[in-house]
């Protein structure tokens, strides 16, 4: 699911896994949670590189408003996830803190 050319299926399924993996009565661990936290990763760093100011125009792109929602999405993903400890946990030994 998080490799769809939709973004909105993408992001509303990545808020969805974070809430199942936050709340669940289950622990995501393994390679699930590697995936997932370097799909985060991947999703922030993707948009500072490719920036919402007004030299990041050009076609094929998101408008900077969608960006910007994406950006708090997946941060939004990013702040439940890290509500539990072993989540933090492994979010400091997969490097997430100094990215």
């Amino acid at each position: 699911m998080l490799n769809r050319q939709d973004l909105f299926t993408v992001h509303m399924a990545a808020r969805i896994i974070a809430k199942l993996a936050a709340w669940g009565r289950d622990l995501m661990e393994g390679s699930d949670l590697n995936y997932y936290f370097n799909w985060i990763k991947t999703q922030l760093s993707s948009q500072k590189l490719h920036g919402t100011g007004p030299d990041s125009s050009g076609q094929g792109t998101i408008s900077p408003s969608e960006s910007s929602q994406y950006v708090q999405c997946v941060a939004g993903c990013l702040q439940l996830m890290l509500r539990v400890n072993e989540y933090r946990f492994a979010w400091v030994e997969a490097d997430g803190v100094n990215w």
